[in-house]
């Protein structure tokens, strides 16, 4: 998972625990947190880690419905782009982008 975003940018995301670029499958330290403390982050965010997506054949859905708290504070009023990739067991690749543009609070 890559977030790219003008306001969400990777100092930004490590203020608050996690990278801009990490995988979801094995989870890596960011800053000064271990892997463990980095998936407990991105776990409360709604993101599925390690065990929950390694090695599944369906994957469960990504909800990042608790994240948005996050962009409506620090990242409003710009775009923010989610790049999923996904490469299966057989070296088959995926990529998605989701992109979102968060209004302003009133």
């Amino acid at each position: 998972m890559e977030i790219i975003s003008e306001k969400l940018t990777p100092e930004e995301l490590l203020s608050v625990g996690i990278p801009a670029v990490f995988d979801l499958c094995n989870v890596p330290a960011a800053g000064s947190n271990s892997p463990e403390e980095v998936a407990a982050i991105l776990s409360g965010f709604g993101f599925p880690v390690n065990e929950e997506v390694a090695g599944k054949t369906v994957l469960p859905t990504i909800s990042i419905t608790p994240f948005v708290a996050l962009m409506q504070q620090v990242a409003s009023d710009c775009n923010n782009d989610f790049k999923l990739t996904i490469t299966d067991v057989a070296g088959q690749t995926t990529i998605e982008t989701l992109q979102l543009y968060v209004h302003p609070l009133p």
